[in-house]
C-alpha cells in the first residue's frame, strides 16, 4: 500500500509531495489545484507505468485529435509534461514507496537511438523526430518502452493497443488495466456506459457480489429489489448510452430503467461494482460525491471504507463539497474506529506539498465551522 508519493515536472506539479496516505484517502482543494492529476498519477505509479492509463486520462480531458470520424483517437503528450512542452530530455516522475519502482516518462531522439542500433518498434512513416521512452514500475520485463510521436507530437502506434482506442477496444483495456496483478478503475466525473457498467456488472456475477450492489442502492432507495443488465445490452443498442440496465422496486409490478431513477442511482451503482471487482488492487474517484445528496454522505463513506477493508483495495477520491466532509464527519462521531484508515489531504497548487488533516481535525473544523476544502 502508497504511504507517500512524489511527482516531479508532471502537469502542473513542478514538484510535489504527498506524505500519510492511507487505506481511504480523500484529496479535497479549489478547483485547479491539481486533485484530479493527482488521482491520474497516482494511478499511473500503481498500474506499473502502464501507458494506457495515461491514454485513459488523455481521453477524459479531451488532450486528443481525431482527424476522422473512423480514425483512431491520437493522444497529445505534451499535457502530461510540466509547461505542456515537448522539448528533447523533458521527462516526468512518479515515485512512491513500499516496493513500488519510480515511474519516468522522457522524450528521446530517435536519431541518437538509431544511430546506436537501438531496436525500435515498427514507426509510420508521418513519425517525428522525437519518442517517449516510460521507464520503471512493476512490470515483468526490464526494458523501456518506447513510443514514438509523429511531427505534430501525438502518439501514433502501429498497433491498436494501447494508444488506440475506438469503442469496445477502448473500453476492454480500460478493464484489462490491472495486466500488473493489481486491479485499477478509475471513476470519472461523467456517468459510465453501458458496455463498461455491462463489464463490471457481469464480473460481479461471476465472482457471487450481486447482493453487494443491490445494498448500496438501497441506500437511496430503501424500495429496490434489484438492479440488472439486459441480455444483449452491450452490444445489441446500447453502445456507448446509459441504458440496457432495469431495477425492480417494490410495490411496482414491471422493472423500471435505471435512468428514470435518477442520476445517483447510476452513480451508486457504479461506485459499488468498481468496489466490488478490484479486490486487492486500487479505485480512483474524480468528485466522489456527484449526483449523491447529502443526506446519504455518511451512509457512502462507510459502504467505501468497510469494503476497502474488508477487499485489501486503497482507495483515492476527490471533492470541494462540504456536504461530502460533513459526511466524513457523522462517520467518524458514530464509529470512530474508522478514522484510523482514512487520511485527508488538502491539495494546493501554489505549494508543493499536500497538507495533511488528522480526523480530529476534520471533527473539529466541522464543530467550528472552519473551512478546510
Amino acid at each position: 500500500m502508497l504511504t507517500h508519493v512524489d511527482l516531479a515536472r508532471y502537469r502542473g506539479f513542478k514538484t510535489y509531495k504527498v506524505r500519510g496516505l492511507s487505506r481511504v484517502n480523500l484529496f479535497v482543494g479549489m478547483n485547479n489545484s491539481g486533485k484530479t492529476a493527482l488521482l491520474e498519477g497516482i494511478q499511473f505509479l500503481a498500474s506499473g507505468g502502464d501507458p494506457s492509463v495515461l491514454a485513459q486520462s488523455a481521453i477524459r480531458r479531451g488532450e486528443v485529435v481525431v482527424r476522422r470520424p473512423d480514425a483512431p483517437t491520437l493522444v497529445e503528450i505534451a499535457h502530461f509534461f510540466f509547461g505542456h512542452q515537448i522539448e528533447p530530455e523533458a521527462d516526468f516522475s512518479i515515485t512512491g514507496n513500499n516496493g513500488y519502482t519510480p515511474v519516468t516518462v522522457k522524450v528521446i531522439s530517435l536519431e541518437d537511438r538509431q544511430s546506436k542500433s537501438e531496436d525500435l518498434p515498427k514507426v509510420p512513416r508521418r513519425v517525428g523526430q522525437f519518442a517517449i521512452k516510460i521507464d520503471g514500475g512493476r512490470r515483468r520485463t526490464p526494458e523501456p518502452r518506447i513510443y514514438p510521436l509523429t511531427r505534430e507530437g501525438v502518439v501514433q502506434m502501429e498497433d491498436p493497443a494501447p494508444w488506440r482506442f475506438e469503442g469496445y477496444e477502448r473500453l476492454l483495456i480500460d478493464r484489462m488495466s490491472r495486466f500488473q496483478g493489481s486491479p485499477s478503475y478509475f471513476i470519472g466525473t461523467d456517468q459510465v456506459d453501458s458496455v463498461s457498467l455491462a463489464l463490471m456488472m457481469d464480473e460481479v456475477a461471476m465472482l457471487g457480489r450481486d447482493s453487494m450492489l443491490a445494498d448500496a442502492m438501497r441506500l437511496l432507495d430503501p424500495k429496490l429489489e434489484y438492479a440488472r443488465m439486459l441480455s444483449g445490452a452491450s452490444t445489441l443498442g446500447f453502445r456507448g448510452s446509459k441504458g440496457g440496465v432495469i431495477a425492480k422496486l417494490q410495490g411496482v409490478e414491471r422493472p423500471v430503467p435505471l435512468g428514470s431513477l435518477g442520476e445517483g442511482m447510476r452513480r451508486m451503482l457504479t461506485l459499488a461494482s468498481a468496489l466490488s471487482t478490484t479486490r486487492g488492487g486500487y479505485l480512483f474517484i474524480d468528485e466522489v460525491d456527484t449526483g449523491l445528496h447529502y443526506s446519504v454522505m455518511a451512509k457512502m463513506w462507510e459502504l467505501i471504507i468497510t469494503t476497502a477493508t474488508a477487499y485489501d483495495i486503497q482507495v483515492f477520491a476527490s471533492t470541494h463539497s462540504y456536504d461530502c466532509i460533513y459526511g466524513l464527519a457523522k462517520l467518524f462521531r458514530k464509529q470512530p474506529d474508522l478514522k484510523q484508515v482514512f487520511s485527508v489531504q488538502r491539495i494546493e497548487a501554489e505549494r508543493q506539498d499536500s497538507v495533511a488533516f488528522e480526523p480530529e481535525e476534520i471533527l473539529a473544523a466541522i464543530r467550528e465551522d472552519i473551512e478546510i476544502r
